[in-house]
């Protein structure tokens, strides 16, 4: 799988989604005509890109000097072309002054939260069942006004 810039890459070009929910598939019954479930491994892998995207600047771009930046591509799931566009959105002084106040303000946490490296909704999945699930989210969700209705 590769690992593009945005999210929106991922949403134009459709094959990586189906190319993942095929091998989600073959390891796990997944109905993918269900548009649940189709939300639910669409958000995995939106977390899982994310993390890989962070490992890899964390691991090959942050505190390395500019010179020493790879240009090729550190792993082969990545082309060099992919890599470099990596590079580039990372170098830009948007990218740079966001990393910086995201380093900053970490500092700053006192009370860490409890419940690891999950977010709320796969939190979600792993101690509900489905049907009381959505019933939580669109409660939670009207009660936060996340929901245009």
């Amino acid at each position: 799988m590769p690992i593009l810039t945005h999210w929106k890459h991922y949403k134009k070009d459709e094959t990586h989604m189906k190319e993942f929910m095929g091998k989600l598939s073959v390891r796990l019954a997944v109905d993918e005509k269900d548009k649940p479930t189709v939300e639910a491994c669409s958000d995995i892998l939106q977390k899982a890109v994310r993390q890989r995207r962070y490992l890899l600047k964390k691991k090959y771009f942050t505190d390395i000097p500019a010179n020493q930046v790879r240009t090729t591509s550190p792993v082969s799931s990545l082309t060099d072309d992919q890599w470099l566009e990596l590079v580039q959105m990372w170098s830009t002084a948007k990218a740079k002054a966001t990393a910086a106040k995201y380093r900053l303000n970490h500092a700053k946490v006192r009370h860490h939260q409890k419940t690891g490296s999950r977010s709320c909704i796969p939190h979600l999945y792993a101690y509900v069942s489905a049907e009381p699930l959505i019933q939580y989210i669109v409660s939670y969700q009207k009660k936060k006004k996340c929901l245009p209705y």
